[in-house]
């Protein structure tokens, strides 16, 4: 698991199963109080929809948004990847 924050990317962590991996996000976005989400997909629709329902369980689904990897960060991290990424109030 990957964190970029002011620019510097660093390893959080580390996670074996999709299921565990999408809860350390969840863990992580409850860390703070967030303002808004969101959700980054390559071509994993699927995977981003289960997301966005673990995540409307601690935050509004109204400020959630969710939205596929451009061509450059897509090409870089291949067909599954996934993220979030959020605003702090």
């Amino acid at each position: 698991m990957l964190s970029c924050v002011d620019g510097l990317i660093d390893s959080v962590g580390k996670v074996r199963t999709l299921e565990k991996g999408m809860e350390f996000l969840i863990e992580k976005m409850n860390d703070h109080k967030v303002e808004s989400l969101f959700i980054v997909h390559a071509n994993s629709e699927d995977r981003a929809k289960i997301l966005f329902d673990k995540a409307k369980e601690s935050i509004d689904p109204a400020k959630i948004e969710i939205a596929e990897f451009g061509p450059v960060v897509g090409t870089h991290v291949g067909p599954g990847a996934f993220g979030i990424g959020f605003i702090i109030e």
